[in-house]
């Protein structure tokens, strides 16, 4: 028996050095050990500013870090034979990798086009001035370090739909007036009127030649790369039509069984599954919603009712989509998005989507390894440390053990609550029962059943050093201290956790 365990394998903060394709190699028998499926990495083709961004803001999706571009040979993440056999490192033990693709838009272009714009309203790219104008912007990307190895698509103007300019003046937003309409291209979204345009040179979905170049793209990748599916970005962003049609084209020529993971941003559990309904439900969502939650439930600490944590999440709503997450780099502090889960909530966190039943969970690169990264705001430099989350490892070991049955919940106070996994038969010693508490310390009844009879338990968090055994019916009373978690388990198991 296998639980499914996600692992982001970096974070926005990540060392310009060439190095994590490397470290991934040298972690691959400890993220075995820890139960993971598998590993989502980072965007690994050359970006519009060499080594010096994580990737998103995409230059060449062919070249990996294998010809000399922007600067450099290697990504920020390393070179592409490095990244070829970190893939085989993780495949050798067993473990599946993600690879992040940015289909939206394209940065860094080589040269530069006479292009007829209409500028819009930032605010509502729907509103679109009558005015005709004709600008000069980057928009032709030729690849003169690549040349014409892999492909000889040349994106112009007409592969876009918009660009933006930056001046003294600001920012603006201009659609493109192409042969393939003269507006942005039909999104399910509302967001800004339309939300086709996020950034650099939006991409034309409704060109052929571009939809043609991008399932190529799909094709080639796969087949050096031998990844196992894709974490697909920004697709509130990206015609559905063509979302729909290229997971479906990369099924379809591909002899594996292909995971696709989609970032929808939103707080609208109903739109995500409008969007997944629209791609013929070809893929897993994260449940940005109960990350949210985590993160209004940490900063109110014991102000929050815990019986509503899964209150309009994904995971309540429609869990076997749900990809449940509790921090991300899009998440971290100074990042656009940030909703840093605080420090003492993360174990609580981490507890719940690890050890329920439903969803998929995914751990995020600091939480285990840490990170230091720092900014400067108004000349002010701000720095943030990060630690592991204490019992992050035990709890992850839980779950890839002993974290199956049936599950009972416990959600009677608002300060404290609790579930347990009943076990399995085939799992010796298998199941659990978890206490969270954001207030004083709980003190809950819960019921493991008959199979875990007169049975001995103890809390692999170590918070707690006493043991509790059940009655004849598998009942006790399970403990966990203030603003803590605690997660009981079999004495005779703890060999497999505590290694």
């Amino acid at each position: 028996m296998q639980n499914i365990t996600l692992f982001q394998f970096f974070h926005w903060y990540y060392p310009n050095d060439g190095s994590l394709w490397k470290h991934c190699m040298e972690e691959a028998d400890a993220l075995q050990q820890l139960g993971i499926t598998y590993v989502w990495l980072p965007p690994p083709y050359k970006s519009a500013l060499g080594m010096a961004e994580p990737g998103y803001a995409v230059y060449d999706h062919f070249d990996l870090g294998e010809f000399d571009q922007k600067g450099t040979v290697p990504t920020k993440y390393g070179t592409k034979d490095e990244y070829l056999q970190c893939i085989k490192e993780l495949h050798n033990r067993g473990i599946k990798v993600l690879a992040d693709v940015v289909l939206n838009h394209r940065m860094g272009a080589d040269d530069t086009e006479l292009v007829k714009v209409k500028q819009v309203e930032a605010e509502n790219r729907n509103h679109i001035m009558e005015q005709e104008e004709v600008i000069e912007v980057y928009t032709k990307f030729t690849f003169p370090g690549r040349g014409q190895k892999y492909s000889n698509f040349i994106w112009d103007y007409q592969c876009f739909t918009g660009v933006s300019v930056t001046d003294n003046e600001g920012t603006r937003i201009y659609t493109i007036l192409n042969e393939y309409g003269t507006d942005w291209e039909d999104v399910l979204d509302t967001e800004f009127g339309n939300p086709d345009y996020l950034m650099g040179c939006d991409a034309e979905f409704r060109n052929e030649h571009v939809r043609e170049e991008l399932k190529w793209w799909g094709r080639w990748f796969l087949e050096t790369t031998g990844v196992d599916g894709f974490r697909l970005d920004a697709v509130k962003h990206i015609s559905h039509r063509f979302m729909k049609e290229w997971m479906a084209h990369l099924k379809a020529v591909s002899n594996k069984d292909l995971f696709f993971l989609a970032e929808y941003v939103t707080n609208d559990a109903e739109l995500l599954l409008n969007w997944n309904k629209a791609v013929d439900e070809q893929c897993q969502l994260f449940d940005v919603l109960l990350h949210h939650n985590f993160y209004e439930a940490s900063h109110q600490r014991s102000e929050y009712d815990l019986r509503q944590i899964f209150d309009k999440s994904l995971l309540k709503m429609h869990p076997e989509r749900a990809i449940t997450f509790v921090d991300s780099h899009d998440t971290q502090p100074f990042q656009l998005m940030e909703s840093f889960v605080d420090w003492w909530f993360k174990p609580l966190a981490y507890a719940i989507i690890l050890l329920q039943e439903h969803g998929i969970p995914c751990v995020f690169y600091p939480s285990i390894y840490g990170a230091v990264y720092e900014e400067v705001q108004d000349g002010v430099n701000q720095r943030v440390e990060l630690v592991p989350v204490p019992a992050i490892r035990e709890m992850m070991r839980v779950r890839r053990h002993l974290a199956f049955g049936a599950q009972r919940d416990y959600f009677n106070d608002a300060r404290h609550v609790g579930w347990v996994r009943t076990g399995v038969p085939e799992q010796e010693y298998s199941g659990c029962a978890v206490v969270l508490s954001n207030g004083g310390a709980a003190h809950l009844e819960m019921e493991m059943g008959n199979a875990h009879a007169n049975a001995e338990f103890a809390d692999v968090t170590g918070n707690r050093a006493e043991t509790v055994t059940t009655d004849e019916h598998g009942k006790a009373r399970f403990t966990a201290n203030g603003a803590s978690v605690s997660v009981w388990i079999r004495k005779e198991a703890l060999p497999l956790i505590q290694l």
